[in-house]
């Protein structure tokens, strides 16, 4: 567990792929929140949300996989949560490439959803899934 620094403890679920990659999101998280702190770097900014938004969706579909194997029986809503979850994202990143707002704003906006999304997802629907998988 020392390697899930990013991740609060209290949503860890006990399952090395699923929680590898909620630490490395809530790693992204981080690096996000240090950049738009940060006044300068704005060309990060780009490179790091492109690459949060693209591990989301890798970590979603590295779910769905482990659902699907181990025939999850709420695969299907739990899948429809995330492609709702995600269209919403790429809402976001459609006004984040408008360049009529500021980057620096949409970018605390995404990182803002995106976070505290997981982390009400990973309560109210990861732990049952992580509860299932464990018991396989």
């Amino acid at each position: 567990m020392d390697k899930l620094k990013f991740i609060p403890k209290s949503l860890i679920m006990e399952h090395e792929l699923i929680d590898f990659d909620h630490n490395n999101l809530f790693s992204l998280f981080d690096k996000v929140s240090k950049i738009i702190k940060k006044k300068e770097n704005i060309d990060e900014l780009d490179n790091i949300i492109e690459e949060l938004v693209n591990y989301t969706s890798v970590h979603f579909e590295n779910e769905e996989k482990l659902m699907s194997t181990a025939n999850y029986p709420y695969f299907k809503q739990h899948r429809l949560k995330h492609k709702m979850m995600l269209a919403h994202v790429h809402g976001y990143l459609v006004r984040f490439n408008s360049e009529n707002e500021s980057k620096r704003n949409i970018a605390v906006d995404i990182n803002d959803f995106i976070k505290s999304w997981l982390e009400i997802h990973i309560e109210m629907e990861d732990m049952y899934l992580g509860n299932y998988l464990n018991k396989l």
